[in-house]
């Protein structure tokens, strides 16, 4: 009886410690669309940041991409979000996507700079996916509109 509590109790244990190694996967494709890399990236909460914005704090989510630095906020957002870009070349290729659910794109932006708004003003409120591509690598957000 003591070995089926132990065991448990193992579980248990083991199965909290999976609900906090989420990651995130990034995938590098060539050409032809083949993926070619594929890097976990570390989502810890130490990575995001709360900044004072006029309704309260809202949360600020870091990343980076091809040695550029990503701040991407406020998640939710009442319809601006600011993509703010450190160590980023505007010679380098850039390119901000929006999608809905469907997988339509409802924003897109081909020329990005170091500081970006995006009005997402005219969105129904819900789930979307924020996709930005610097250079050869993207990486993709999902982000709450209210």
């Amino acid at each position: 009886m003591y070995k089926n509590i132990s065991l448990f109790i193992l579980f248990l244990i083991l199965t909290q410690f999976a609900c906090f190694a989420q990651n995130r996967v990034e995938f590098i494709y060539d050409n032809a669309g083949n993926r070619t890399e594929r890097h976990f990236i570390d989502l810890t909460p130490s990575k995001s940041t709360l900044l004072s914005d006029k309704d309260g704090w809202q949360k600020a989510f870091d990343d980076k991409i091809s040695g550029t630095e990503i701040k991407i906020y406020p998640n939710p957002t009442k319809g601006m979000v600011k993509i703010d870009l450190k160590n980023y070349e505007e010679a380098t290729k850039g390119e901000i996507r929006v999608y809905d659910v469907a997988g339509k794109i409802v924003y897109q932006n081909n020329q990005i700079s170091i500081s970006n708004t995006l009005n997402l003003e005219h969105l129904k409120n819900g789930v979307y996916v924020l996709k930005l591509v610097i250079g050869d690598n993207a990486t993709e957000w999902k982000i709450l509109k209210q």
